[in-house]
């Protein structure tokens, strides 16, 4: 039970991410004319660059550019910009995972700093199922979390696709969605997303908790 509480606890720290990017959100409102007349001169390419931004980030552990997402959402559009930060997220992740299982920890520490990869070795199951894989990515970054699912666990290449790919697939329409509604001023579009997250993130907190406590057990 400690071993998880200790999981957890140092993983909260994801709620200070959204925190921030949340403020992130807010500060578009203000940043947005100064980069909307560059964005919008190519949408296509605006949306390719963000989508190879996040791949970049999400591979080279354990940088980030999410907070571009709300704040590019309000010229790009929140659906194209969701969209854009979802396929590069996903990607990103699974290369990493590809990367940490094919080229082991000789490869892994070309990308990512081993000392935070050390720290999930006992954390993380061995035999990793779809649904907590799913319930992490909505509750941890996606950058170390790939590696060490990668390198620790057993679960198929396939399984973690598809399970990384559906757990990526909210936030990177939520945080788009809750820029958009900011510079808007759509108040009732930015509560019903803020809440719906918080509802999900603590949802799959809870079943993370639940599951890794019945993983210690047996």
């Amino acid at each position: 039970m400690e071993r998880i509480h200790t999981f957890l606890c140092e993983h909260c720290a994801s709620l200070v991410f959204i925190a921030v990017v949340l403020l992130s959100v807010y500060a578009s409102q203000v940043l947005v004319f100064d980069v909307s007349s560059v964005i919008s001169e190519n949408r296509l390419l605006s949306a390719l660059t963000l989508s190879v931004l996040m791949f970049g980030a999400t591979v080279v552990a354990p940088v980030t550019v999410l907070p571009m997402v709300p704040l590019v959402a309000p010229i790009l559009g929140p659906l194209t910009t969701g969209l854009a930060a979802w396929i590069g997220w996903t990607l990103g992740s699974v290369v990493a995972f590809w990367i940490a299982r094919y080229g082991g920890k000789p490869l892994l520490a070309r990308f990512v700093s081993m000392e935070k990869i050390a720290q999930y070795e006992k954390r993380i199951p061995e035999k990793a199922h779809f649904f907590l894989i799913l319930a992490l990515r909505l509750i941890l970054p996606v950058d170390v979390l790939s590696y060490a699912l990668g390198l620790f666990s057993n679960v198929k290449i396939g399984v973690y696709t598809l399970a990384s790919t559906l757990g990526i697939l909210w936030f990177s329409f939520a945080f788009s969605f809750l820029g958009f509604a900011a510079y808007r001023e759509d108040t009732v579009l930015f509560v019903a997303y803020g809440v719906a997250s918080l509802i999900i993130f603590l949802g799959a907190y809870w079943y993370v908790r639940r599951a890794l406590k019945k993983e210690e057990n047996t």
